[in-house]
């Protein structure tokens, strides 16, 4: 298990006895900026994806669902600025869409959310979403 394994694994560990998620912890201050996709498939399936493909590009994401309809899946860019990926369920006559958008820490990283929205936009072949 790699050193930052490690410490991800123990801080979860920390909220969860101390009561507090990490959702709780991520502030949004600068707002989403009307960052926003639509993703046929539902948040579970959604952040399955998302939560593979951001691991391949070497980002590590923790996933927290915050309601029924809601799960946000945490985690740091690469240059170190700190994300919250909020998806939110939308029913529709032709089944469940996902709604993404974007929270920061601090200052946003502008190349991030163009990395999200061509992730968003690949097919989920090959994709191991947990089923």
């Amino acid at each position: 298990m790699s050193r930052r394994l490690g410490i991800v694994c123990a801080a979860a560990l920390l909220f969860v006895v101390l009561g507090c998620s990490a959702s709780s912890l991520l502030l949004s201050r600068t707002g989403s900026g009307g960052k926003r996709q639509v993703v046929a498939g539902s948040v579970n399936d959604v952040a399955a994806r998302l939560k593979a493909t951001l691991n391949k590009a070497n980002i590590i994401v923790a996933v927290y669902p915050a309601d029924e309809d809601t799960v946000k899946l945490n985690g740091q860019t690469k240059p170190g600025q700190r994300f919250s990926l909020v998806l939110k369920r939308q029913a529709t006559n032709h089944g469940e869409n996902t709604v993404v958008t974007i929270e920061w820490e601090n200052d946003a990283d502008e190349d991030f959310w163009p990395l999200v929205v061509n992730l968003l936009a690949q097919p989920a072949d090959g994709i191991n979403t947990g089923r």
